[in-house]
């Protein structure tokens, strides 16, 4: 007897009736299964929250130093700078150092096509904070009046006896800030315990806290010198108890930059579930940081900075 499904343009021919319905019913059950499956496969996102980071660090950069005019303006009511006749700088090595932190979150990207999250590029995006950085210079004048002249009875020599005072202005400027970090990085294969890293990136921020320090010292003293002019000796106390202070507050301003990372980081397990979601990382972030100083001046400069840091896989 011949068997014909509906709609089908071949026949199942066989002379057992069973073993008919029997491959009927395998064939319907394998399409429902086949269909259920692709009903439960769900679509990877488009983007994940692999890590996240948490790192600290310190930042140095060289600039030129602060003149005796700069912190004038930047403490404009104060007294201690209103007459600057006569004053030398020590132009200290204007280091501008300052401690890091910053909270981050690692984004991947779907390959739509396999199915998978793609290695690379991945995004880093976070907030830094920035400790207190100081601009510092040091200001002079001194004074020097002749007093004596001390001559011996047994040799010629004659010592000269002069009464010097002297007045030292401590300047300083220290601003913190809070930056938006974001980055685009590319890594080494993911298999490897240790992984290499770099990229680009750039934050921009709010400077905040900003003061002006002026801290004035006076000292005198009796100095005594050889024909000639070579030192001798010198004696007198600093009179450092009359020492006078005074802080302004300044204007918060726009601080960015832009900066290259290139890091190495180490997980720290292979077998533990716990420890294979760690990694530890060192980063060099050399960098071009721009502020601006309303009461002054804007200052562009370039930065070495050093970040260590933790960071947890959320995969």
């Amino acid at each position: 007897m011949d068997y014909q499904i509906q709609n089908s343009k071949f026949k199942i021919q066989d002379s057992n009736p069973m073993k008919k319905i029997f491959l009927l019913l395998s064939f319907i059950l394998l399409i429902s299964n086949a269909n259920a499956q692709s009903d439960t496969i769900e679509p990877i996102p488009s983007i994940i929250i692999s890590d996240v980071s948490i790192n600290t660090g310190w930042a140095a950069s060289t600039m030129e130093n602060f003149t005796v005019n700069d912190f004038r303006k930047l403490a404009p009511e104060g007294m201690l700078l209103k007459d600057v006749t006569g004053l030398y700088s020590e132009n200290y090595d204007n280091e501008f150092d300052n401690s890091m932190f910053s909270i981050l979150v690692h984004l991947k990207f779907a390959d739509k096509k396999k199915g998978i999250m793609k290695l690379n590029p991945q995004v880093r995006a976070g907030v830094m904070f920035y400790g207190s950085g100081e601009h510092s210079n040091v200001f002079y004048k001194q004074q020097r009046t002749p007093v004596d002249t001390l001559s011996s009875n047994s040799s010629s020599n004659v010592i000269y006896v002069d009464s010097v005072s002297e007045q030292r202005y401590y300047c300083t400027y220290s601003s913190h800030q809070i930056r938006l970090d974001l980055s685009v990085l590319f890594s080494t294969s993911g298999k490897s315990a240790w992984k290499l890293y770099g990229g680009l990136g750039f934050t921009v921020g709010s400077t905040m806290n900003n003061t002006t320090s002026v801290r004035l010292q006076n000292s005198e003293n009796l100095e005594y010198y050889f024909p000639g002019g070579q030192y001798y000796a010198s004696t007198g106390t600093n009179a450092y108890a009359d020492d006078q202070y005074e802080s302004f507050v300044n204007k918060n301003s726009v601080t960015g930059s832009v900066y290259a990372p290139l890091g190495v980081s180490l997980r720290l397990g292979k077998k533990r579930e716990f420890w294979k979601r760690l990694q530890v990382y060192y980063e060099l972030r050399p960098s071009v940081d721009y502020y601006n100083i309303p009461e002054i001046k804007s200052v562009t400069s370039g930065n070495v900075n050093q970040m260590l840091g933790l960071k947890i896989s959320c995969e």
